[in-house]
This record gives C-alpha cells, sequence and structure tokens, in this order.
C-alpha cells in the first residue's frame, strides 16, 4: 500500500500507514525512522511545518543519538522561519 499511496501522491493515507507500522514495532530506533519519515513527507509534500517539527522531535525523543538528521532537520526549518 505504501508504494501505491507514494505513487499516486496520495500522502496523508500513507502516513496513516506508516503510523500503523510503527505502533506495532518495538524498537525505539526504528520508531525513530518511522516518525523521521513522517517528518520529511509533511515537510516536503505537505508544507506542513508545525507537524514536521513535531514529528522530527519525536524522532528525536525516541533516538537521541541516531537521528541527528532529524536535528539538522528542526534546525534548518527553525533558522528559515526565524
Amino acid at each position: 500500500l505504501l508504494t501505491l499511496y507514494q505513487s499516486t501522491l496520495q500522502w496523508e493515507p500513507m502516513i496513516e500507514i506508516i503510523d500503523r507500522i510503527a505502533e506495532l514495532e518495538t524498537r525505539a530506533e526504528a520508531k525513530a525512522k518511522y516518525a523521521y519519515t513522517v517528518g520529511v513527507i509533511t515537510r516536503d509534500e505537505l508544507k506542513d511545518v508545525p507537524q514536521s517539527l513535531v514529528r522530527f522531535d519525536l524522532a528525536l525523543d525516541l533516538d537521541p543519538v541516531g537521528m541527528l538528521k532529524a536535528f539538522e532537520a528542526i534546525n534548518k526549518l527553525l533558522t528559515h522561519q526565524k
């Protein structure tokens, strides 16, 4: 379903599927990757900066050491917004 939603640009249903998969995951590092992925989708495709900041922050909370790219994304968004 993820591939179908992505190819047809159905971002909201794609996010719902990713969230459902993340709920089943037990490893924090994997949950962080899913949160980061949703952050990228909400930032790049939906242009929803506040929601993308929430998802990037969640990725950092779940894996503060391994999710440096989430920190970089937050920094870039906040710097751009001033």
